[in-house]
Order: structure tokens, then C-alpha cells, then sequence
């Protein structure tokens, strides 16, 4: 199995170098009305299959990430070891995109 090292960096250029373009593309489809819609918690069939089409593709990175590593190593990687790499990785991204600052939870309860 690769170290916990070998595999976080790995997860960390799947954020910078493809997750990034995803939000990107995400937040240049989305008119101003259809922000409006998402602030106020709602939104119509267009945002919902935008958003959709977001989820797929970060879930679809994600996983063909995991199974270049499986690939390489030929062992498994835990439920943990994925949460702890991925977990923050899309609000993160998210944030970046928007110029937003993320708080981690962490980081909110010492505030």
C-alpha cells in the first residue's frame, strides 16, 4: 500500500487539476437569476440538472482517482483514508471558485 503521503498528494492534485475546472465550468453555466434561485433555496429543472451534472462528474473523478491508486498498488484504500483525503475537497474548491472564504469546522468552532 502506498503511504498516507504518496496517496494525499495525489488527492491534492485532484483537487488543484480537475475539480477546479469542474466548479469553473459549474459557475459559468449559472445565470444570476438561477444564483438568485440557489440563495433562496430553491431552483428550477435547469439549475437541478446543472447541479446534477456537476455531482456526476466530481463523483466520477473521484472514483477513477481512487482506482488509478488501486491500479498502481493493487491493495484497497479505506472508507476513512477516502473521507479524510476527499472530505473537504469540494466545499474547499467551491469556495476558491466563488472568492469565498472556507471554513472548515474546525476553524468555525475557534471562532
Amino acid at each position: 500500500m502506498l503511504s498516507g503521503s504518496s496517496l494525499s498528494v495525489r488527492m491534492s492534485d485532484i483537487a488543484v487539476d480537475d475539480i477546479r475546472p469542474l466548479f469553473v465550468h459549474f459557475c459559468k453555466r449559472m445565470s444570476v437569476e438561477q444564483w438568485d434561485l440557489l440563495d433562496q433555496g430553491s431552483s428550477d429543472d435547469a439549475v437541478k440538472v446543472i447541479v446534477a451534472e456537476l455531482i456526476l462528474k466530481c463523483v466520477n473523478l473521484v472514483t477513477e482517482a481512487f482506482l488509478a491508486i488501486f491500479k498502481v498498488t493493487k491493495t484497497g484504500v479505506s472508507e476513512e483514508y477516502v473521507r479524510s483525503c476527499v472530505g473537504n475537497i469540494l466545499p474547499q474548491t467551491f469556495a476558491d471558485v466563488l472568492d469565498v472564504k472556507f471554513l472548515t469546522t474546525a476553524t468555525a468552532q475557534k471562532a
